[in-house]
């Protein structure tokens, strides 16, 4: 069964608390700074994702090379750290990091540098954002790509 012209994919899920087993490779320097522990990554993240989620949204892009994604610089020490997170906050995470043409780990260590250097101004901070949407087309017949969010409070 092949998809036609116009057709489209769609799947849903409801989104549990605590996820699957996921893995977050953060620069040791930012570890050591912030205190990190691998038990409390879970709250962390959510922290996060709700003080600047709607900041890193409003980057327009934060990568290199669009459409390639980011990664962080060779030569980082990177601790690994696996945790359980809320699936929410880990597709959020995903979301925002793929449109801005980052990793899912070197988001997180933007994050937590932002957190350390006080760079957002405070109010820039929080902002309830209920739905996300990622766009992001390939014009085959002609060479192109595009990305782009939509973001609603509804």
């Amino acid at each position: 069964m092949g998809h036609t012209e116009g057709s489209n994919s769609k799947q849903e899920i409801s989104l549990k608390k605590k996820g699957s087993p996921v893995t977050l490779l953060i620069p040791e320097n930012l570890v050591r700074l912030r205190k990190l522990k691998a038990a409390k990554l879970n709250q962390e993240l959510n922290y996060l994702l709700k003080k600047y989620g709607t900041v890193a949204l409003k980057k327009n892009f934060l990568g290199k090379n669009l459409p390639a994604i980011s990664y962080q610089n060779k030569g980082l020490t990177l601790k690994k750290m696996n945790f359980r997170p809320n699936e929410k906050d880990w597709v959020e995470l995903g979301i925002i990091a793929l449109g801005l043409g980052v990793s899912k780990c070197l988001l997180f260590a933007i994050l937590e540098e932002w957190e350390c250097s006080n760079e957002v101004p405070r109010e820039f901070w929080g902002g309830a954002l209920t739905k996300i949407t990622l766009l992001r087309k390939i014009h085959l017949s002609q060479n192109k790509f595009s990305t782009e969010f939509s973001l609603s409070p509804t």
